[in-house]
């Protein structure tokens, strides 16, 4: 039985623990906060951030804001 999952992030398919929160994902790949988050096209709120079980196949967005103008 495998230890991991896979799920796309951004559109890049990645091997994750699915033993770890969203949170600690992201930080592995690279996501520095704040972001939003869409999985599987609806927008998980930043409450849920910490909480949300990621599954096998989830879509996940990270959105990051962009200073300037």
């Amino acid at each position: 039985m495998s230890n991991s999952i896979q799920i796309y992030i951004n559109e890049v398919r990645c091997q994750v623990d699915p033993q770890k929160n969203l949170p600690q994902i992201l930080e592995v790949w690279g996501a520095t906060k704040p972001y939003a988050l869409m999985i599987n096209g609806r927008f998980l709120p930043n409450g849920e951030h910490e909480t949300y079980q990621v599954q096998d196949d989830d879509q996940v967005e990270v959105v990051s804001a962009i200073a300037g103008g």
